[in-house]
């Protein structure tokens, strides 16, 4: 039953967009026919609906369920107030899974909203972005929430409501600190890197130095017993960026696995670049910079034994959705002015797109196969 509704929702977050998106320019500007409320509600309520009363939906999915029903104390004030309330109060346990996941998709799309002209293409990988690691992560994922809100008033100017959501999310999640130097240095520094030629090379030497076999790692830290704990981190962490927590064989991994961790990233990087100057008052480059950082620190996150900082890598690789949803929008309405290379490229991305849809949609999966009125 999972599979139908996980297409739903799938279908719901190209509606939801196609309706955000769907414009007509007057003087230069863009008057959108439907207004964000209408746009939205379906893909809300369906979101937070199939995720928040998916049970068991990730492996640390039991660990929040105690939390709701019985409070935590020493996570983060905040998060620690909202699950004592919510234990205090008597809620039914999944009520707290269902905040959590309308909180996501909601101020996900406050900040979405801004690129609304691209909504087509930046919900539905919104979706694909988010959906494996929010099931699994969920205060991490609360915690990024706010993080969207605070670069939604960021981007209006609003200075004060930038600092005070992101001090929420700073409360929920500590980890989400990370982003907050480097999005104050981008605000103020539009493009610190020359040209796209740069970024790239960039990206393939990062990708070159720190691509490491972690089996190499862990029989070396194996032979020190204090590393020892770290056996299960080692195994699950380079496996989570495209899946839901459960091991395979290492030898599932195709040459087609290998080629779309450089392919997509590249094209994203490049075609993005030329507009940063066109976006720039939407603070596109913010967005651009935390995803390239993310793409040049994730080998190094994957080769190291714990998943610590693959998690902080998390906070930067998932703005992928605007820039490269901004990068497919722009290059529909000019594709007749690129080369035939480029739209090849292009083709390949909207197929593994298709593919990441088909698979997240009907991979089988030990997690999450049950919904809560089948245990109450």
């Amino acid at each position: 039953m999972y599979f139908i509704l996980k297409i739903l929702l799938i279908l719901s977050t190209f509606a939801c967009g196609k309706m955000l998106a769907k414009h007509k320019t007057i003087l230069g500007k863009n008057k959108y026919h439907y207004p964000f409320v209408l746009s939205t509600l379906l893909v809300v309520i369906i979101y937070t609906l199939t995720e928040g009363l998916r049970y068991g939906r990730g492996t640390d999915y039991f660990g929040y369920y105690n939390y709701f029903l019985k409070g935590s104390n020493g996570t983060a004030p905040i998060f620690d107030l909202f699950t004592n309330f919510h234990a205090f109060a008597n809620l039914p346990f999944y009520y707290g899974f269902l905040f959590s996941s309308f909180l996501l998709i909601y101020l996900g799309l406050k900040l979405i909203h801004h690129y609304r002209f691209a909504a087509f293409f930046i919900l539905p990988l919104f979706y694909l972005e988010t959906i494996v690691q929010s099931s699994n992560l969920v205060r991490m994922y609360v915690s990024f929430s706010f993080v969207f809100m605070s670069l939604n008033y960021l981007i209006k100017k609003n200075n004060l409501k930038f600092i005070l959501f992101f001090l929420v999310a700073f409360l929920i999640h500590y980890s989400c600190i990370v982003l907050l130097p480097f999005i104050l240095i981008l605000n103020l520094y539009k493009n610190p890197i020359p040209n796209r030629l740069t970024i790239i090379v960039l990206f393939l030497l990062f990708n070159f130095i720190f691509t490491i076999d972690l089996d190499i790692i862990n029989s070396l830290l194996n032979r020190f017993s204090i590393f020892n704990i770290y056996d299960n981190y080692i195994t699950s962490t380079n496996r989570w960026l495209y899946g839901e927590g459960i091991l395979i064989d290492e030898d599932q991994k195709s040459l087609y696995y290998y080629i779309r961790l450089n392919v997509v990233p590249i094209f994203t990087l490049w075609y993005g670049y030329p507009l940063l100057e066109k976006y720039k008052t939407l603070k596109f480059n913010i967005f651009y910079y935390l995803y390239f950082i993310g793409l040049l620190t994730l080998p190094l996150a994957l080769s190291l034994p714990t998943e610590i900082i693959y998690r902080l890598v998390l906070f930067f690789i998932t703005f992928k959705f605007i820039v490269l949803g901004v990068v497919l929008n722009d290059f529909t309405i000019n594709f007749k002015t690129y080369s035939i290379i480029s739209k090849l490229f292009f083709f390949y991305i909207v197929l593994d797109i298709a593919y990441t849809i088909f698979k997240l949609t009907f991979q089988y999966s030990e997690l999450g196969i049950k919904f809560v009125w089948d245990i109450i």
